[in-house]
């Protein structure tokens, strides 16, 4: 088979129509069909995007669709699709089983659309043809031993859950993490987005440790020049003053241990986390920075009255010595 057209809505339009310049007529009834149907399908569209705000975002052009819009259009247009990925095929039937038996007994259409790359559907044509009109697909022996190897096997609700999710993933690897997270489809779809995406979720977990750990160090050395500043206001006399400078050059040394420390730190080899997991932390982490920032403010705004009143003190000790000589 030969694949054309490297767009879901181009894609249907080609298997539907025999041409892909209906794509936008495709698109448009596709959204008015979901419109009308809300509560059937509300619950396929993810948590922080409302239902109204995908609708209007899949009525532009250049929009990502996904397994929902092949399913609203596959009962609209009363059609089966048939959905090719490597190794593994599934059908995306447009009536129930009830309404296939009040049916005439005329077999219905149906669209061949592969799906591939994670994100792209592309319509399916044999290699020696037609490249135009109707397309005449031609199941081949090996396909046919795939389909029925497919078609013996009905999914449950919750593959059908996961499939909606994840139509990359093939229905053993959804059946083994089923099976290990014990029938959880959340679980198994943050796995399945994990397995797929490893550098970001590393990326993600490095980047939480190494802004735990500079905040952390900046609280520390803030708390630490704080008490620096309370220790001087009892200082009167030169002495003391050039004992603090002293103090503070070790400081400075202190500091650039605990830099050393967090650099260590940050190359540990991070633990994986989910998606639920990594939200938590996410949020965590912005309060604890707030926090953090608040506290440093503070104690800025709290050396500032010190040094002030340091110099102060000693001013008032140099006139001291000046009238006393």
């Amino acid at each position: 088979m030969v694949i054309a057209y490297s767009a879901r809505d181009r894609s249907l339009s080609d298997q539907y129509y025999g041409r892909d310049s209906k794509h936008k007529v495709i698109r448009q009834d596709i959204c008015q069909y979901l419109k009308e149907n809300e509560e059937t399908y509300k619950f396929f569209v993810e948590d922080d995007v409302s239902f109204e705000h995908h609708l209007e975002n899949m009525k532009q052009d250049g929009t990502f669709g996904g397994n929902m819009e092949l399913v609203a259009f596959a009962k609209l247009s009363k059609v089966d699709i048939k959905v090719y990925q490597p190794g593994f095929i599934y059908v995306i039937k447009g009536a129930e089983d009830e309404d296939e038996e009040e049916e005439d007994e005329r077999p219905r259409q149906i669209l061949h659309i592969a799906y591939h790359d994670w994100e792209h559907y592309s319509s399916v044509r044999n290699l020696d043809g037609p490249f135009t009109g109707p397309p005449e697909i031609k199941i081949t022996i090996a396909e046919q031993k795939i389909e029925e190897e497919e078609e013996d096997y009905e999914f449950d609700s919750k593959e059908k859950v996961v499939l909606n999710a994840c139509p990359d993933a093939s229905i053993r690897q959804i059946r083994r993490l089923l099976k290990k997270y014990k029938g959880n489809p959340d679980k198994v779809i943050d796995a399945l987005y994990e397995e797929n995406n490893p550098e970001n979720d590393k990326e993600n977990t490095e980047n939480d440790i190494e802004s735990t750990v500079k905040n952390n160090l900046e609280n520390a050395i803030e708390s630490t020049v704080e008490s620096n500043i309370e220790n001087s206001i009892e200082m009167r006399d030169d002495e003391d003053i050039i004992e603090q400078f002293n103090d503070n050059k070790e400081q400075i040394k202190v500091e650039e241990k605990l830099e050393t420390k967090v650099d260590e730190v940050i190359k540990l080899k991070p633990k994986k986390l989910t998606a639920s997991e990594r939200k938590r932390e996410a949020k965590k982490k912005q309060k604890e920075a707030k926090l953090l920032k608040e506290q440093a403010k503070a104690a800025r705004r709290s050396k500032r009255e010190k040094e002030e009143s340091t110099q102060q003190n000693t001013s008032l000790s140099q006139n001291m010595k000046e009238m006393y000589i």
